[in-house]
C-alpha cells in the first residue's frame, strides 16, 4: 500500500496534479490520500476527498501542515509513505520502481527532481518503517517552509536511512518549482519567501541539536476541527469597493481588524455562498467602525449623510420583507442605531432586546506570567463616561488597586493588565469593555461595572463562575467586594481561560455567529 500525504493551498493545481499521480501508476487502487488545508474555504474545493483537514493559516507554508498529517499515519512498516506536492510530476510506473527500491528496508529515496542538487529531500519517499523511526517527523513544525527539507536530509543521513538516487539513470520526478521557470510565482510562494529569514535561522539553531532532539516536538497547537454549516448564506457585495472600508484600528493596539472586517474575511474563507433566491440568510457586510471613525463629526457622533449613505447602498426596503432574513455585525455602539428594519444585528455593545450579544474581540495580550502585585487596576481613558471618574477617584483611597488615564501608553497597559488579580472593567461610551476579555488573555479575573452590559452567551454559561459583577452605585464598596473573591480567584481564572478559548477567540466568536443563525433556522 502507499499513502500520499499531500499538503496543498492551491486545490484546483492539487487535483490536477493528483490526476497525473494515478494516470501514471501501475496500482491505482493501491494508493491512498490524506489532504491538508489552511481553509475551510480550500477544503471546500475538494470535496471528492474523504480525507481533508484544515490546519487553519497561522503556519503558512509546508511544514505544519506535513506534521499534521505525518503524525497520524498508520501503516505497515513496508508500506510507503509520499510527501506529495502541487508541483511534483512522477514518471511512468513510479509506484512500481518506489516499491522495488525501498524492499526490504528501512529508509527514504532522495530522488532526482531536475531542480535540486544539494542537501535537501524535496519529495520524500520512504517506508512507514522509516517514518516511525523520525518519529512520524517528516518536515518538523518549527519551520514554515523553507530550510525543512534541508533538516531532513542531515536527520537521514546521520540515522544511515537514505537512499540517493539522483543520477541521470534514475527515473525523474519532475519538479515544477517557479525559480526554475516551469511555472509561475504565485501569492503563496511570496508568503513562503517572507518566512525564508526566518526558517533560515530556525534552521541555524536545530543544527547544533543532536539528532534524537531535533526528531521532538514540543507545546504544538493542534488545529481545531474543520467547521461545516448547511445553511445557505448570500453576501451582498455592493460596498466591497469602498474605500472607507480600509482598516481602521480601533483600540489603536489592535492590528487584526475589529469583529466586523474579521468574521467578513471569517465567511469569505468559510462559507459557501449562494444566490439571493436560494439563500436562508443574507449577510450584510456593512463596516460600522470605519464609517464612523472617518466620517465622525464629533468623537462619537456620526455623520448623518454617511449612513444615509449606507443605506442607499444595501437598499434597505428589503430589510422589510420577511422573505428574507438579514444579519449583520456591528462593533460601533452607534452603530445599529440606523433603520435596518428586520435585520438580525450581532453586537459587541449590545444595549437593546434585538440586539444578539458577541464578545469583544482584540489580539491576545502576551501572558507575562507576572507575579500578581496588585489587587485590582484599569488603565483606559476617563473622559468616555462619569462612572470612570468615579472609580478613578474611589482607586486613590487604596494602595492595592491602581487607576491610570492613559489611553496610548502600550507598555503600562499590558504591565498593569498583567500584575492585577483583577481587572476592572467600567462602562464608556457604550456598556461592554475590552477588558472584560482581554483580563483572560493575561490570567486575570474581570470585574464587569456596568449595569445596562449583556453578557454574550449568558443562556449557555454562568458569568459568576469566571468574572466578578459590580453595581455602578457600589463602586464605593470595591475593595471589600474583591477581597471576598480573592480566594476563588484560581478557579476562576481557570474557567475564565476555558470559556475564552471556547467561546471568545476570533475564531470561535465567528463559528458561533453562523450556529446561532442555524438554532434560529430550526
Amino acid at each position: 500500500m502507499i499513502r500520499l500525504l499531500w499538503p496543498t493551498i492551491r486545490p484546483s493545481m492539487m487535483k490536477d496534479a493528483y490526476k497525473i499521480w494515478l494516470e501514471k501508476a501501475d496500482k491505482p487502487d493501491d494508493i491512498s490520500i490524506d489532504i491538508a488545508v489552511n481553509t475551510a474555504k480550500q477544503r471546500n474545493g475538494l470535496l471528492k476527498f474523504n480525507s481533508v483537514i484544515v490546519v487553519g493559516d497561522k503556519h503558512p507554508g509546508a511544514a505544519y501542515a506535513t506534521y499534521m498529517l505525518s503524525r497520524n499515519v498508520r501503516l505497515k512498516d513496508t508500506d510507503l509513505v509520499i510527501l506529495a506536492s502541487d508541483d511534483f510530476i512522477p514518471p511512468k510506473s513510479w509506484d512500481t520502481w518506489a516499491k522495488k527500491q525501498l524492499r526490504d528496508k528501512c529508509a527514504c529515496l532522495v530522488v532526482r527532481d531536475g531542480y535540486q542538487v544539494g542537501g535537501a529531500v524535496t519529495i520524500p519517499i520512504m517506508t512507514y518503517g522509516c517514518l516511525r523511526r523520525l518519529n512520524h517527523v517528516i518536515y518538523h513544525p518549527e519551520y514554515y517552509h523553507q530550510y525543512s527539507d534541508a533538516e531532513l536530509y542531515e536527520v537521514l543521513r546521520s540515522l544511515g536511512m537514505m537512499i540517493k538516487l539522483r543520477g541521470k539513470e534514475h527515473p525523474l520526478f519532475e519538479h515544477k518549482h517557479w525559480a526554475n521557470g516551469k511555472r509561475k510565482l504565485d501569492e503563496y510562494d511570496n508568503i513562503c519567501n517572507k518566512k525564508g529569514g526566518v526558517d533560515e535561522k530556525t534552521y541555524q539553531r536545530r543544527q547544533k541539536l543532536p539528532v534524537e532532539k531535533r526528531l521532538i516536538v514540543k507545546g504544538l497547537e493542534m488545529p481545531i476541527a474543520p467547521f461545516a454549516t448547511n445553511l445557505k448564506i448570500h453576501r451582498i457585495t455592493s460596498m466591497d469597493d469602498i474605500k472607507a472600508h480600509r482598516k481602521v484600528w480601533h483600540p489603536f493596539y489592535d492590528k487584526t481588524g475589529n469583529i466586523e472586517q474579521v468574521f467578513s474575511k471569517w465567511a469569505n474563507n468559510n462559507l459557501n455562498y449562494c444566490s439571493l433566491e436560494e439563500a436562508d440568510f443574507i449577510y450584510l457586510p456593512i463596516r460600522f467602525v470605519n464609517f464612523f471613525k472617518i466620517y465622525a463629526t464629533g468623537q462619537h457622533r456620526p455623520n448623518r449623510s454617511s449612513i444615509d449613505f449606507i443605506i442607499k447602498r444595501f437598499n434597505t426596503k428589503h430589510f422589510r420583507d420577511n422573505s428574507h432574513k438579514y444579519f449583520t455585525i456591528c462593533q460601533w455602539v452607534t452603530g445599529p442605531n440606523m433603520d435596518l428594519g428586520n435585520a438580525i444585528k450581532f453586537m459587541a455593545t449590545a444595549t437593546k432586546d434585538d440586539h444578539i450579544p458577541i464578545p469583544l474581540c482584540t489580539d491576545e495580550h502576551p501572558n507575562q506570567n507576572k507575579e500578581k502585585t496588585l489587587l485590582a487596576s484599569f488603565v483606559g481613558n476617563f473622559d468616555t463616561h462619569p462612572l470612570r471618574k468615579r472609580i478613578a477617584k474611589e482607586c486613590k483611597l487604596h494602595k492595592q488597586i491602581r487607576a491610570t488615564n492613559a489611553r496610548e501608553n502600550l507598555k503600562l497597559f499590558r504591565g498593569l493588565l498583567n500584575a492585577s488579580l483583577f481587572n476592572l472593567c467600567p462602562r464608556g461610551v457604550g456598556p461592554a469593555s475590552f477588558r472584560i476579555f482581554e483580563s483572560f488573555h493575561v490570567g486575570s479575573v474581570p470585574v464587569i461595572i456596568s449595569d445596562n452590559y449583556r453578557r454574550p452567551y449568558g443562556d449557555e454559561v454562568n458569568w459568576d463562575d469566571f468574572s466578578v459583577t459590580i453595581k455602578e452605585k457600589d463602586i464605593g464598596n470595591i475593595k471589600k467586594i474583591l477581597y471576598s473573591k480573592k480566594e476563588k480567584v484560581p478557579s476562576m481564572v481557570a474557567k475564565g481561560k476555558k470559556f475564552y478559548k471556547a467561546y471568545c477567540t476570533r475564531e470561535m466568536a465567528c463559528r458561533r455567529i453562523i450556529n446561532k443563525l442555524e438554532k434560529m433556522h430550526e
